[in-house]
């Protein structure tokens, strides 16, 4: 047998990649239950639990996919299936500037779909305990959590193996579409911002797409996820974007179109790095 990946219909590749992420989401939600019977409701550390719970998930599914592979005789290493390609530190630091930025676009649009679809008073009361936990303990787990543990893991599941699978056998725009939406629908726990994380997961699977690595979007991810709260934890608070405490904010239109016109320069300049350079022609010496 030759070393190509077997060809299955597009939407078998699909189903499998549906499959999967229901997996993860009844793992996360089965040892949330158990935690949550054990340890009770904890506030922030609750929260943040959730998210290392999934990482813990997915980690083991990444595992499991890795070594079915492997036992079944795939030709494809562990890090061209997962993503990890090599890839330019500007590159890498671009994409986090563009993540770190995406919280104010993004933002707004939150303040907006709060209009027509409130936060609870749960889901209020949990994300003012992030931004401002009681302990240094409480901080150490929420990064730990929200900035390593749930960037990587939802990162090699989603722009890593899946993105490969769905890639391999239905091409770049269905991976791209089938990972965004699986990528928002995994985040059952905060039903109300599906709509919201599915355009995030557009935006990181364009790195990958764009960069071909899966750091691009770990990195844009942790930005993504941790640029709030340190802004909070250092005092810098803005009404709309991390002030989750204000009823209805919106954030000021200057530092609003700021933000986004910077976070857009970004994307232009991760465009402007990875595109396809012309092959190098060398001349012999005395040709002219």
């Amino acid at each position: 047998m030759s070393g190509e990946a077997r060809k299955v219909p597009a939407a078998a590749a699909i189903a499998v990649s549906v499959m999967v992420v229901g997996l993860m989401i009844l793992g996360t939600l089965c040892l949330f239950l158990i935690s949550y019977v054990l340890i009770g409701e904890g506030g922030a550390a609750s929260f943040a639990n959730t998210f290392f719970i999934q990482c813990i998930v997915f980690t083991s599914l990444v595992g499991g996919w890795l070594l079915a592979g492997t036992l079944l005789g795939a030709r494809r290493g562990a890090r061209e299936i997962l993503g990890l390609m090599p890839v330019s530190w500007s590159v890498v630091l671009l994409s986090a500037l563009a993540g770190a930025l995406l919280t104010f676009p993004l933002g707004e649009l939150d303040n907006l779909w709060q209009l027509v679809w409130p936060a609870s008073s749960e889901e209020a009361a949990m994300m003012i305990a992030v931004h401002d936990p009681d302990s240094a303990f409480e901080r150490v787990f929420i990064i730990l959590a929200l900035v390593a543990a749930a960037p990587v893991g939802e990162e090699l599941v989603f722009r890593g193996f899946l993105w490969t699978w769905v890639r391999t056998h239905a091409g770049k725009t269905a991976a791209l579409v089938v990972t965004a939406v699986l990528f928002g629908c995994a985040h059952v726990f905060l039903a109300r911002t599906i709509p919201l994380i599915i355009p995030v997961g557009f935006l990181l699977g364009w790195l990958v797409l764009r960069t071909g690595s899966v750091a691009t979007s770990i990195a844009a991810h942790a930005a993504f996820n941790g640029t709030p709260l340190l802004a909070s934890w250092s005092g810098l608070v803005i009404t709309g974007w991390n002030n989750v405490a204000v009823e209805h904010p919106h954030q000021h239109p200057a530092v609003l179109a700021a933000g986004t016109a910077v976070f857009l320069a970004c994307l232009a300049g991760i465009f402007v790095l990875t595109r396809p350079r012309p092959p190098r022609i060398d001349v012999p010496p005395g040709v002219h």
